[in-house]
């Protein structure tokens, strides 16, 4: 029987991941024992549960009914896991975490500092990056994503929104005449974000909306590439607000048109949706909704 719960595990993980070597990765097993392990728990069910080739996969009807009752089992365990360990020495365990590397900053970082202080035994294993993640295959926990939230298929909660402003080097500036109103803009320099529309849309209190076009010189694809080209002063940044802020402060940046709003995207957490209440996941989430200040 332990066998079988063993396997059984294993074969939650693989239909969770969509691949044997992803199962194995995040179990800390060669693929050929997970597939072993899969291979003998279809022997003892007299069914196949996984169809498979060199470029598919994809579960039997036996294997999506197994699945539902596989998930059910590795929940309840992991539960079980969890109170115990919070009960003895507080949660354990490892969690993986992506988010864009704009939040690489003084701010998260002290947040994420002071929660691993809080919980001694959770290991973060974390990435910043900008390139967009598959939370299953790539055995990842928890999501940070700046804008709209376009994958159905994983949960999600709206942390907060995040104020954005353009901004440019005092070189930069001190070259074109002084701005008085958005279309002043058109003539400068914009370097962009290649994920992000070319039109910039600010609004003011009084005067409503306006819409800027300008010369995109410069586009790339990396947000701190973004800031450091805007530093250098090669043209204008649309940015957030809060990951340029120590630059206004300090005068290597100046805020255009600071009358002027720009629209704030949201800051989501994405987590896989058979993540449970008390996972370690939405103990960070919680933590961060607790020690993050307004963005």
């Amino acid at each position: 029987m332990i066998d079988e719960i063993r396997a059984i595990a294993i074969f939650s993980k693989v239909a969770e991941t969509g691949s044997f070597r992803g199962a194995a990765r995040i179990l800390g097993l060669s693929p050929s024992v997970v597939s072993q392990h899969i291979a003998n728990l279809e022997t003892r069910l007299g069914a196949p549960l996984i169809y498979r080739s060199t470029r598919n996969f994809s579960l039997t009807h036996d294997g999506a009914k197994l699945l539902e009752s596989a998930q059910r089992m590795v929940a309840a365990a992991e539960e079980g896991l969890t109170v115990f360990s919070d009960q003895a020495a507080g949660p354990v365990g490892v969690l993986h975490v992506t988010m864009p590397q704009l939040l690489n900053t003084g701010i998260m970082i002290r947040a994420l500092t002071s929660f691993t202080n809080r919980y001694p035994g959770i290991a973060l294993r974390l990435s910043f990056s900008d390139a967009p993640s598959n939370l299953i295959r790539d055995g990842i926990d928890i999501a940070f994503r700046i804008g709209e939230v376009k994958d159905g298929s994983l949960k999600s909660r709206r942390i907060g929104d995040i104020a954005r402003c353009m901004v440019a080097s005092p070189s930069y500036v001190a070259r074109h005449p002084k701005l008085k109103e958005p279309a002043d803009l058109e003539r400068w320099s914009f370097i962009r974000l290649d994920v992000i529309p070319d039109e910039t849309v600010v609004t003011h209190p009084k005067k409503g909306k306006a819409t800027i076009v300008g010369d995109d010189q410069i586009s790339v694809d990396n947000s701190l590439a973004l800031v450091q080209f805007a530093l250098a002063g090669a043209g204008v940044a649309s940015i957030l607000e809060f990951a340029v802020q120590q630059d206004i402060d300090d005068g290597r940046l100046i805020k255009l048109l600071p009358e002027w709003e720009l629209s704030k995207p949201g800051l989501f957490a994405l987590w896989p949706p058979n993540a449970r209440r008390n996972s370690l996941a939405h103990k960070l989430l919680e933590h961060l909704r607790m020690k993050l200040p307004p963005l």
